[in-house]
């Protein structure tokens, strides 16, 4: 009997994932999203396998933006380990991983659930109300939102290693006092803060299930003592994330107190929702209510009326897992209820919560429709009715998920949805703007700024995106309009400035990219993020240039050094030097950081070895890399130049002066997948030879989306995905640690000696284009 009783559950759980996955088929394929660009994408360090490890002692590893940086290790892990196992930032492995937990949760709150309502009112229908109720959450379309959100996985992970350790912690009363059942627990803690609230959760159990019947100061002096290890558990977490937490990061709210306040309407608006889930939003873009408006009022009375409810609940056996149901639902919103986020509500914030509402919901329904549980037998017509109408609202749920997974597969579809659900909201018109933008679709991206800028006229980003793309249009008289629009706005942060700047560098208009950063130098004087803008920039003007040591080299300007040319170098490096001190120095070499009083001398030195790092000519004569050329190393020019050579030449052109360790990795690929040896990999021979560790890289590579990749585009692709620290160049140690992180395809292919060279690019200044705004969704 009890194996039969146990392969109905095996069965019954293998159903409940086939219908929620057919529910998620559509979304294997979906974007990245928002945090998912800087903490996957762009994040460097997901492409290294030892970040599994090291994000348990560097919070700095979990994105690439400052700002976004926290402690989740568990999270960051993951991310690591999945481009690991995928070899690439195919968006389909990471979905799969979420996939695979989110259904181990599932079948986890089915045993949960049905042992909790055993302990209330045993009956072999709590198995069916247990599985209706794993299947509504999982197929809720509220939690499309966490599920496709790659990066909020965390939620999952919370969700996941409190219920696993409260279920072990049920199941297994006699290993208690080995404290195994925490370890699930502790996961869930080190992948997000709110699970750091499972003593709560833990603590409201053991009171309403295994205190029944003892006197107040003893039932709550036992129940204290059972969850102490919970306790010091969450206690040592909770001050390992504070000692880890970068200083970075911001919460983001306006206002502290506002965001408290609103917080009690907030949690009534994710109650509806469970029950009616209309208007999901991305980016719902709540504003402020005041403290005793109806709103407020509304959310006060919903909270002291649930309150109570779970009291009353709590008093008789029957209710008990509703009271625990409604006890998980306030309690796993404590944490983004007190920590003032930059945004007021957001739909993934659901997630943890509405596995307690879950529970409390069905097993209210369970009570309400068979006031005693022998009803179920009796009336059969009632029994087909509900199952019908269960069956009707699960198919809803399915098809509306399907939906929302539609919604999230582009950048496109979701700020589009976005402006639909909410016209009024300035970010969703701006990053949709962005991802128009992203297409070349620059006329569709204005029209979709101007509505941005007509709703926030005050958005220095905004304005920064809007010259940009009318620079693109050739709209030059408008430019200036909003160039003088944004210098007047006095940006609280450098970040418009900055883009702005980097956008001009990039189309080589320098004198207008200077005295943009130099604005934003006298409006954030030491700002690390302005000195790194400088930096960009000069290499970027430098570079164009040709660097006067360049010009000097090459004569006629052909970007070719004959040998006879080589051979007078060092006559020709003697002409630069102005001051006759018998060196060249960085400037006389021909870098410009213009007011150099402005910056400290660590920071002078720093930039003076990265220009003198940024062309591979001044990289061969200044050999010993202390940001000069000395006057050994002026008469060693010829011989150092000549290191350059390969294959016999005897002319330097620009196929010598990529950084060999590039070129090479780009030669083994092509050699590899090459079959017909045309010098280009077309699109036959990708789906032949191109499996899984090559497909990102190629994909990224065709820049001119011709459908072949040739030497030169994979050098290029290579040269960005290998310059970590994007600073224009690439050390060798740059090009192993990308290497061994398995973004530019398998180890062992890229393991290699050197080859051939090839032309110099200058990509990796830092400029990604025009720029969304973050939601934060924490």
């Amino acid at each position: 009997m009890a194996s039969s009783t146990s392969g109905r559950r095996v069965a019954f759980g293998l159903l409940l994932i086939l219908n929620v996955l057919v529910a998620y088929s559509n979304h294997f394929r979906n974007d990245f999203h928002f945090d998912d660009l800087t903490a996957i994408r762009e994040n460097p360090a997901i492409r290294d396998p030892g970040t599994i490890s090291k994000a348990f002692v560097d919070a700095n590893l979990f994105s690439s933006a400052p700002g976004q940086r926290t402690y989740r290790p568990v999270t960051t892990a993951s991310l690591a380990l999945d481009y690991w196992i995928a070899g690439s930032s195919d968006t389909f492995f990471f979905h799969l991983s979420t996939f695979f937990w989110f259904s181990i949760q599932l079948v986890l709150m089915l045993l949960l659930f049905e042992r909790l309502m055993d302990r209330a009112d045993p009956h072999p229908s709590n198995f069916w109300t247990a599985l209706a109720a794993a299947a509504a959450f999982g197929l809720h379309p509220v939690n499309a939102e966490t599920v496709n959100y790659i990066v909020q996985r965390g939620d999952v992970y919370n969700a996941l290693g409190c219920l696993a350790s409260l279920w072990l912690f049920v199941r297994y009363p006699s290993q208690r006092k080995f404290a195994w059942y925490l370890l699930p627990a502790a996961a869930g803690m080190l992948a997000k803060p709110p699970a750091l609230v499972f003593p709560l959760l833990l603590l409201a159990y053991v009171l309403l299930f295994e205190q029944e019947g003892a006197a107040g100061f003893r039932k709550w002096t036992s129940a204290v003592v059972s969850v102490f290890p919970a306790t010091l558990l969450a206690v040592a977490i909770a001050y390992l994330a504070a000692r880890m937490q970068p200083p970075t990061w911001t919460p983001g709210a306006v206002s502290a107190l506002s965001y408290r306040i609103e917080q009690p309407f907030v949690a009534l608006h994710y109650f509806q929702s469970f029950f009616l889930p209309i208007g999901l939003n991305v980016d719902p873009a709540w504003r402020y209510i005041a403290p005793f408006g109806l709103q407020a009022l509304a959310g006060y009375i919903f909270v002291l009326a649930a309150v109570a409810g779970a009291v009353v609940a709590a008093r008789s056996r029957a209710g008990k897992p509703v009271a625990f149901g409604v006890i998980w639902f306030f309690v796993t919103l404590l944490p983004t209820s007190l920590l003032p986020l930059g945004d007021i509500t957001n739909d993934h914030r659901m997630f943890f919560s509405f596995v307690g509402l879950t529970l409390a919901v069905f097993w209210g329904l369970r009570l309400a429709l068979f006031r005693w549980t022998a009803r179920l037998t009796r009336h059969r017509l009632v029994l087909r009715g509900s199952v019908a109408a269960l069956a009707l609202i699960l198919i809803a749920a399915g098809v509306a998920t399907r939906v929302r997974n539609r919604v999230w597969s582009t950048e496109n579809n979701l700020w589009l949805d976005a402006t639909w659900k909410n016209p009024r909201n300035p970010k969703a018109w701006i990053n949709y703007g962005v991802a128009l933008d992203q297409q070349g679709q620059y006329e569709a991206a204005l029209t979709a700024w101007n509505h941005a800028a007509a709703l926030d006229p005050d958005n220095p980003q905004l304005q920064a995106n809007l010259i940009v793309v009318l620079e693109q249009l050739h709209r030059g008289p408008e430019t200036e309009i909003h160039r003088q629009k944004m210098i007047a706005m006095n940006s609280p942060v450098p970040d418009p400035y900055l883009a702005f700047a980097d956008w001009l560098g990039t189309v080589g208009r320098f004198a207008e990219g200077s005295r943009l950063l130099s604005l934003a130098a006298r409006l954030y004087p030491g700002s690390p993020q302005v000195r790194a803008a400088h930096l960009r920039f000069y290499l970027a003007r430098d570079a164009a240039d040709r660097i006067a040591a360049v010009k000097a080299l090459d004569p006629g300007g052909d970007l070719y050094l004959s040998e006879g040319d080589i051979f007078a170098a060092p006559q020709a490096l003697v002409s630069l030097d102005k001051n006759r001190d018998g060196k060249l120095s960085a400037e006389e070499c021909g870098a410009d950081f213009g007011d150099e009083s402005r910056l400290d001398p660590q920071t002078l030195r720093g930039l003076r070895r990265q220009f003198m790092q940024s062309h591979p000519l001044l990289r061969a004569l200044d050999a010993d890399r202390d940001g000069e050329i000395s006057a050994q190393e002026i008469r060693d020019s010829p011989r150092e130049l000549k290191s350059l050579l390969h294959g016999g030449e005897s002319e330097l052109g620009p196929g010598d002066l990529d950084p060999p360790w590039v070129v090479a990795a780009a030669q083994r690929i092509l050699a590899l997948l090459d079959r017909n040896h045309d010098r280009r990999i077309d699109q036959g021979e990708q789906s032949q030879a191109a499996a899984k560790p090559f497909r990102d890289l190629l994909n990224e590579a065709d820049i001119g989306q011709d459908g072949t990749v040739t030497r030169d585009e994979l050098i290029d692709e290579i040269f960005y995905r290998a310059d970590l620290n994007k600073d224009g160049t690439v050390t060798e140690e740059e090009m192993e640690r990308a290497r061994s992180a398995g973004g530019l395809g398998p180890v062992a292919v890229l393991h290699t000696t050197l080859l051939t060279h090839a032309p110099a690019n200058l990509k990796g200044n830092g400029f990604r284009g025009p720029h969304s705004l973050p939601t934060a969704a924490h």
